[in-house]
């Protein structure tokens, strides 16, 4: 990913272990904290499948995946998601902006389309809809990290370099694997 967008995890992720893990609200001042605010929750085998109901109902998992209606605005942002349905993995990509205008409720996406996969989007970041499908919602404390060292980035002129000692114990080329 791009340096400065590397330390923004994804919006949902689901582990193997049954943990619905999701970003909570972060502290805005600059710089920001070193690790995310996680929230996770117990996902039950039923929630994981009324999360792939949804997307088949929403039109997401036949045919099309990819959901950017003419390549999307110009600057905006592109989302992707990565499903395992039966087996398989299932890469769709879309605005997670993308929405309809409604006249009248409930306001229902056409199936298969960009404000499906808005609507599917927005859905995943408040897992209450899913019901007894999660737990309680607690602080996630991932059990290990993952480090991604090189060389610093180019200065920028406005903002002023900020240097620090490591903060561990063994020093940083004693540990880890290269990676090219």
């Amino acid at each position: 990913p791009p340096i400065d967008q590397f330390a923004i995890p994804p919006v949902v992720t689901i582990t193997g272990d049954g943990r619905y893990i999701t970003v909570g609200p972060q502290d805005a001042m600059y710089p920001g904290p070193a690790l995310p605010n996680l929230l996770g929750r117990p996902i039950t085998d039923a929630g994981r499948a009324s999360i792939l109901a949804e997307a088949q109902r929403l039109g997401l998992l036949t045919g099309e995946t990819d959901f950017t209606a003419d390549g999307g605005v110009p600057g905006g942002i592109t989302g992707r998601l990565e499903l395992t349905v039966d087996g398989q993995r299932v890469t769709l990509t879309g605005s997670p902006e993308a929405r309809i205008e409604c006249v009248t409720t409930p306001c229902e996406p056409p199936p298969g389309t960009p404000a499906a996969f808005g609507a599917f989007w927005s859905a995943l970041q408040d897992p209450a809809w899913l019901g007894d499908g999660v737990g309680p919602e607690a602080p996630y404390v991932a059990d290990r990290f993952a480090l991604l060292i090189g060389p610093p980035p180019a200065p920028e002129a406005s903002v002023p370099a900020q240097i620090l000692d490591w903060p561990l114990d063994v020093p940083v080329g004693t540990f880890g694997t290269s990676v090219a």
